[in-house]
């Protein structure tokens, strides 16, 4: 799976068995590759690349392990039954809302990658900042919102959860920040 994302991504030459055997290199190839894509883009439209400042949160899940890469202030959480773990969290700034983004200098040295066994993992989860004072119990050290994953994972469970749904839900959301509200949600469903 973490392998043809990948093959859609960068081409089957560029990814080779990388994806299976070391995920981060896999990450990094990606985080590469986007940022190419997107300053292709902008040159193509005539912009400069800044004008396409973004965050980038990426997730490969493998069946032996969950990788995450992270350029600038996005957030990823990962669940095992019902406690939660935010991965790589963004390194404070010296000014609020100061970030890296993947058109500025040295995305790729400061992506955040972070490699965990998926044994026991039932969710992943990943965020933009506009969602931070909703989904973090304490910004400063990142800590998840318990309550907010437990009923998000719920419902991701649910016969009625779609991404409508979800959708109309992150538009009505008071973020309280102004921010983009960007959420993705990959959670096992229960054994039957």
């Amino acid at each position: 799976m973490a392998v043809g994302l990948a093959e859609r991504c960068l081409g089957v030459d560029a990814v080779g068995d990388r994806g299976a055997d070391d995920p981060a290199a896999l990450l990094a190839l990606v985080v590469g590759q986007v940022r190419e894509q997107v300053t292709a883009l902008a040159s193509a439209e005539g912009q400069d690349p800044g004008d396409y400042a973004s965050t980038l949160a990426v997730a490969v899940l493998a069946p032996e392990s969950i990788a995450i890469a992270q350029v600038g202030d996005t957030i990823a959480v990962l669940g095992r039954a019902g406690h939660y773990e935010t991965l790589a969290p963004e390194p404070h700034g010296e000014y609020v809302n100061e970030t890296t983004f993947l058109t500025g200098p040295g995305p790729l040295a400061e992506a955040r990658i972070a490699v965990r066994p998926a044994a026991g993992v039932d969710g992943v989860y990943l965020a933009t900042d506009g969602l931070r004072f909703k989904i973090l119990a304490d910004l400063a050290v990142s800590t998840p919102f318990t309550p907010f994953f437990d009923d998000l994972t719920a419902y991701a469970r649910s016969p009625a959860a779609s991404d409508d749904a979800l959708s109309r839900f992150l538009t009505g959301l008071d973020d309280q920040s102004g921010d983009d509200k960007t959420l993705v949600a990959a959670v096992r469903a229960p054994a039957k």
